[in-house]
């Protein structure tokens, strides 16, 4: 079986991307299906090793073509941009704003010159990018712009169910002339089989679906869910929607690609 090596953006380093990340990345199942490679920055992984209690073993590369593919090993493309002490969990930074959007554009990028099959998406902050003077919405917007497609949307996804958003952080003006009953009608639903909350110990036992951006000459998936700065840094983090992420992915790649 041939492998479609997918890339794997780490998301805010003071949210729960890099933990999300490599809880994701020590699913045997994952490797079996594909090549991951994390784009990203070192230090944060190797932080999110430690208070994840995890034994994977960081590999650095400088292309995609070098990664081992091996269970066991992350595959990290290091991006250099923020050295130890130079962000603080739970809080939005302008460095970590910078960092992520640079990891995203280089993903597209890879995307772009077919070296990746797929990016997956961990979470970004929209303060932190937008202190870092990365003026856009969201991922979807960046994904737009430097693939230059004029026509797209977001998908969510969970199970059987597919919707695409009404409206995607736009000002409170312009959303309330979208929503219309109609329209709304499929995303509660969505969300209720998405993510289940236990009354008694008011934690989530289940957090599943994703967003795929619709539109796009390469693949996008990611979570569905925001950076969660209440829980960065504990490793308390759930990684489902993430795995759901990154199988649709592959899922994704190779029926695009045609591989089996």
């Amino acid at each position: 079986m041939n492998r479609m090596t997918i890339g794997i953006t780490m998301g805010d380093a003071a949210g729960i991307g890099p933990e999300i990340t490599v809880k994701s990345l020590a699913v045997k199942e994952v490797y079996e299906k594909c090549i991951p490679v994390v784009i990203g920055d070192c230090e944060p992984m190797r932080d999110a090793l430690a208070f994840c209690h995890s034994d994977l073993k960081l590999n650095i590369i400088e292309n995609v073509n070098d990664a081992k593919g091996e269970f066991g090993t992350i595959d990290l493309i290091d991006m250099k941009f923020l050295p130890p002490g130079s962000w603080e969990y739970k809080k939005p930074r302008t460095i970590c704003g910078d960092a992520c959007f640079h990891y995203i554009t280089y993903a597209i990028k890879l995307a772009m010159d077919h070296a990746i099959g797929a990016v997956v998406t961990a979470p970004i902050n929209k303060e932190a990018l937008h202190m870092a003077g990365h003026n856009y919405a969201g991922h979807t917007e960046i994904f737009a712009e430097y693939t230059h497609t004029p026509k797209y949307g977001m998908m969510l996804a969970s199970g059987p169910l597919r919707v695409i958003h009404v409206s995607t952080h736009v000002s409170l003006r312009e959303a309330c002339d979208r929503v219309k009953k109609d329209r709304v009608l499929g995303h509660i639903p969505l969300k209720l089989s998405g993510f289940k909350l236990d009354p008694v110990t008011n934690a989530y036992t289940n957090m599943s679906g994703i967003n795929c951006t619709i539109g796009l000459p390469v693949i996008r998936s990611s979570v569905d869910h925001g950076t969660a700065y209440d829980k960065a840094g504990e490793g308390r983090a759930n990684e489902e929607s993430m795995l759901d992420a990154i199988f649709a992915g592959i899922q994704m790649s190779k029926t695009k690609f045609g591989t089996k």
